[in-house]
């Protein structure tokens, strides 16, 4: 090889020596592009953590228990939050010799599907007493002592509480303090004590002075189920004072029959003459009331003070 060929090979020996060298090198300072941001991206995350934890535990109020503290079952409702009470009054009937006691049972149910925390105290039930005037003659609670005292009482669904009471017929508002109603027309209304404030509709007793007959009995029995079962009647069944009595044909052996009268009702009443007869009745009121004719047909039977009704029409 002549000296001009060695000195052109060592230069392009240099040459390739100084290329490779020059790319091994960019290879190791170049960096992907989605590293750096990978990095800060997990740099960022992990400043945002330890600035969460720097600041301690998130505080809860201590009245109030955290989500996971809540239990798993549904909590009783308080009853301030839930309408879901109901009160009812029961009497054994509608009309009472005079002196009679009148026994009352009040009773307070939970109607609503969850259970209820009932506010029992010392007074849970009461009961007022108005004349035909509505004016009140009695009150239960009037003048009476009581425990001072809550207590929490869980009601679960269809659960109930009940209380028995009497009115001896007397009155304990003035000017009667304590003394012997008349005979006449009076209105029970139940209520429960101060907590609640609830209220039942007023069922109306009748006292008289001597002991009423069967078909007397039977048809204020009959008169008392209507309002009961057929609310829509109520208007029509208030402080009725009857007439009439038996109608028995001379002839007719075996059956009597009575019919009574008030206030647009006529009531009949059907029985044959053996033991334990089965009085059939129809009741059949037929009046016009603020210009509205109404009309109203009720029929069944009485046996042993059990009503069965088989038929009833509500017209207008």
């Amino acid at each position: 090889m002549t000296p001009t060929q060695k000195e052109l090979l060592t230069i392009f020996i240099v040459v390739i020596i100084v290329i490779s060298v020059g790319a091994v090198g960019s290879s190791l300072n170049s960096t992907p592009t989605k590293q750096p941001s990978n990095n800060a991206m997990q740099n960022s995350t992990n400043t945002n953590s330890a600035n969460t934890n720097s600041l301690g535990p998130t505080p809860t109020s201590t009245s109030t228990p955290t989500a996971t503290q809540q239990p798993t079952t549904i909590p009783p409702v308080d009853v301030d939050s839930v309408d879901g009470l109901e009160l009812t009054m029961a009497i054994e009937k509608t009309q009472y010799v005079l002196g009679e006691p009148i026994n009352i049972t009040l009773t307070i149910i939970n109607i609503s599907n969850q259970t209820i925390n009932f506010n029992h105290s010392g007074q849970d039930f009461d009961f007022l007493v108005n004349n035909d005037t509505n004016n009140i003659i009695y009150q239960w609670s009037k003048d009476r002592a009581f425990a001072m005292f809550i207590m929490i009482m869980p009601l679960k669904p269809q659960e109930n509480l009940t209380g028995t009471y009497t009115w001896q017929q007397t009155s304990n508002y003035q000017p009667q303090q304590e003394t012997q109603v008349s005979p006449g027309t009076y209105n029970i209304v139940g209520e429960t004590g101060p907590t609640y404030g609830l209220q039942t509709p007023p069922i109306q007793v009748i006292i008289v002075n001597s002991q009423l007959s069967s078909q007397e009995q039977v048809r204020n029995d009959v008169m008392y189920y209507i309002q009961s079962n057929h609310h829509e009647t109520t208007q029509f069944t208030k402080n009725l004072v009857w007439n009439g009595g038996r109608t028995t044909l001379p002839n007719h052996v075996g059956a009597e029959t009575y019919i009574y009268y008030s206030q647009g009702w006529n009531v009949t009443i059907n029985y044959p003459v053996v033991p334990n007869a089965i009085y059939n009745i129809v009741a059949d009121y037929s009046a016009t009331s603020i210009g509205i004719p109404y009309r109203i047909i009720w029929k069944g039977n009485w046996q042993n003070e059990v009503i069965n009704e088989t038929s009833y029409v509500f017209a207008q």
